[in-house]
C-alpha cells in the first residue's frame, strides 16, 4: 500500500511540473503600471512646459487677457528687472484652450531672466491646476541653454504629483533633458519635435503605489508629424521595485502608438 501511495504522490508531483511548463508565458508578463505612470508623468511635464511657453507674456506692463486666460506680472517696474513672478490663471471653471485641452487653476512662474534669452530658468508651482481633469502638482523647473544651432531644455521636477480622473495618484521626480531644433523661442500651444537624452533621471511611485525607476537606453525621439505628437523611437528600461526589469521599445519612427515590451524572453505589444 505504501508503494502505491508513494507512486501516486510522485506522479502528481511530475504532473504538476508538466502543467507549470505548459503555462502560457504571457500569464507571467510584467505589470505595465510603472510604464503607464511614466508616460502619464511625461505627458503632464510636456503639458506644463508648452503651457508656460505659450502664455509667457510679451508685455509686462498690463494684465493680459487671452481667450479668457489672465496673465499678471509682478513687479512690473523696472521693466528690465528680474526675477519676476508671472501668474497664469485659467479660472476655477476652466478654459478650453487652442489645443482642445481644458485647463483650470493657476500656474505661478518665477522667471529668473527674460525667457527668450539664454541661459534662462523658471520655477513653477501650482494652485489647483488641472489639464483635462488631471490634477498636476509639484515643484517644476525649466532651464534653457543654446547649444550650437539648437536649444537644450532641462526639465526638472521635485515631488511631482498627478491625480487622475479615477482618483489614482502618481508621484515622480525627474531631470529630463530635451534637445530641439529650435533656433529661437516659440509661442505655439501644440507638440513640437524633441529628443530626450540618455542622461535622464526618473523615479516615481506608480498608480498602484509601487516605486519604480526608468532609464533611457536609446535616445527617445518625439515627432510632431504624428497626430497630437508621439514618441516614435528609442528604448527605456523600467525598473519596478521588487520585480524584474523590463524594456520598452518605442519603435523605428512609425506613428503607430505601439510599444514592444521585452522581459525574460517574453515579448508583447502595448498601445499607448
Amino acid at each position: 500500500m505504501k508503494r502505491v501511495v508513494i507512486t501516486i504522490a510522485i506522479f502528481q508531483f511530475l504532473l504538476a511540473g508538466l502543467s507549470s511548463c505548459d503555462k502560457d508565458p504571457l500569464e507571467t508578463k510584467p505589470s505595465v503600471d510603472p510604464l503607464v505612470s511614466y508616460l502619464a508623468s511625461t505627458n503632464a511635464l510636456n503639458d506644463v512646459f508648452l503651457t508656460f511657453n505659450y502664455y509667457y507674456p510679451e508685455d509686462f506692463t498690463n494684465t493680459i487677457l487671452q481667450n479668457g486666460v489672465e496673465m499678471t506680472v509682478t513687479p512690473v517696474y523696472p521693466l528690465d528687472s528680474f526675477p519676476k513672478i508671472i501668474y497664469i490663471d485659467f479660472g476655477e471653471t476652466g478654459i478650453l484652450c487652442a489645443d482642445s485641452i481644458t485647463r483650470k487653476g493657476i500656474i505661478t512662474c518665477a522667471v529668473a531672466s527674460p525667457w527668450d534669452e539664454f541661459p534662462s530658468s523658471v520655477k513653477l508651482s501650482f494652485d489647483h491646476y488641472y489639464s483635462n481633469n488631471v490634477l498636476i502638482d509639484g515643484h517644476f523647473e525649466f532651464v534653457s541653454t543654446r547649444v550650437n544651432d539648437s536649444i537644450l531644455f532641462n526639465l526638472n521636477v521635485l515631488n511631482g504629483k498627478l491625480v487622475l480622473e479615477n482618483n489614482d495618484s502618481i508621484k515622480f521626480n525627474c531631470s529630463f533633458p530635451l534637445r530641439t531644433e529650435f533656433q529661437s523661442m516659440f509661442k505655439v500651444l501644440e507638440p513640437f519635435s524633441w529628443e530626450a537624452l540618455t542622461s535622464q533621471e526618473f523615479s516615481g511611485v506608480d498608480n498602484k503605489q509601487s516605486p519604480f525607476q526608468v532609464n533611457i537606453e536609446q535616445i527617445l525621439k518625439f515627432s510632431n508629424t504624428c497626430e497630437n505628437g508621439e514618441i516614435v523611437s528609442g528604448k527605456v528600461n523600467v525598473i519596478p521595485d521588487g520585480a524584474s526589469d523590463f524594456q520598452a521599445d518605442f519603435g523605428n519612427g512609425d506613428c503607430d502608438r505601439t510599444l514592444i515590451i521585452s522581459s525574460g524572453g517574453i515579448n508583447f505589444t502595448l498601445p499607448f
